[in-house]
């Protein structure tokens, strides 16, 4: 049984690393859809619809898995009300700071996590947390810096609301979810999100289907690429290593995603906002290695 561990492992960090870069293409794929046309939360319905349909296709051909209809509830609602509005902030975000400072703005969810742990409960943080809450405080501002002032304050402060959001997301969904098969809750979770943003396109814009092969592809990528593949990636890693390891390695994210807004999209960072996003990530790995003796659950989908 450890020699089988052992030799797992390194499967373990490939699929950790998979799941790190398909959500580090998010932002990429979303700048994308809204150059084409398409507005956010249009595009976030058709990428959620089409999940939806791949992983009941999957859940399909596995008999084996069965979830009482009670327990739908939860991950539907959590779709339907956390997730979708963190995935239209984070989007919004994309079209008003880029792909890179978004994902970098994102990925201090894990400050905002420990600030719910505090307020809302009698949980103190010790030392080490602390210090990564400062730096990600830190890191944020640097990140958002601009030196030529051009200073987009409703790009920062939804930016902001992302991160903030989705660690609420996170928080309730390592409460309500951790008994349910992963796999489930994705599904659900997905399918809350397709109903509450169909909802958001039918009173706004309306839906327009994807005109050609390119704009399906591009639709097919985010659901693919950005969301099945690596959901599926993250639960195999899951399954072989602790979740503060799997934490410390999706740090990877956010230096995907900066590294393909500037060879793809063109985005260009400056060095104090290089070193934002630096001191973003190392304060997620002090988090991530503050948790290893706490067990955290982990929420069933990212970005």
């Amino acid at each position: 049984m450890k020699k089988s561990m052992i030799q797992s492992t390194p499967f373990a960090f490939l699929m950790a690393l998979v799941a790190a870069v398909g959500f580090g293409f998010l932002g990429f794929f979303g700048k994308l859809g809204q150059d084409r046309g398409f507005h956010s939360a249009e595009l976030l319905t058709l990428r959620f619809f089409v999940s939806t349909v791949i992983l009941a296709l999957v859940l399909a051909c596995t008999p084996k898995l069965r979830l009482p209809l009670k327990q739908a509830l939860a991950p539907v609602c959590l779709g339907f009300f956390g997730y979708a509005l963190v995935s239209l902030l984070f989007f919004e975000t994309v079209k008003l700071q880029g792909a890179g400072k978004a994902s970098v703005l994102l990925y201090t969810y894990p400050t905002f996590v420990t600030l719910i742990e505090i307020f809302v409960s009698s949980y103190r943080p010790d030392t080490k947390r602390i210090v990564a809450l400062v730096m990600g405080l830190l890191g944020c501002a640097l990140t958002v810096y601009s030196p030529s002032g051009a200073f987009s304050l409703p790009g920062v402060l939804t930016g902001i609301a992302t991160a903030a959001s989705y660690a609420l997301y996170f928080t309730l969904s390592s409460k309500y979810l951790r008994a349910i098969n992963p796999v489930f809750s994705c599904l659900f979770v997905s399918l809350g999100a397709t109903l509450s943003l169909g909802l958001v396109t039918a009173f706004g814009k309306g839906l327009s289907l994807p005109d050609g092969y390119e704009a399906w592809s591009l639709v097919l990528a985010l659901a693919l690429i950005c969301t099945v593949i690596p959901i599926m990636a993250l639960f195999q890693s899951l399954k072989r290593l602790s979740a503060s390891t799997v934490a410390v390695i999706s740090t990877f994210e956010p230096v995907v995603a900066v590294t393909v807004a500037y060879v793809l999209l063109g985005e260009v960072l400056g060095t104090v906002q290089i070193l934002g996003a630096g001191i973003v990530v190392v304060s997620i790995i002090i988090l991530a290695l503050a948790s290893r003796q706490k067990q955290e659950g982990e929420p069933p989908l990212t970005e």
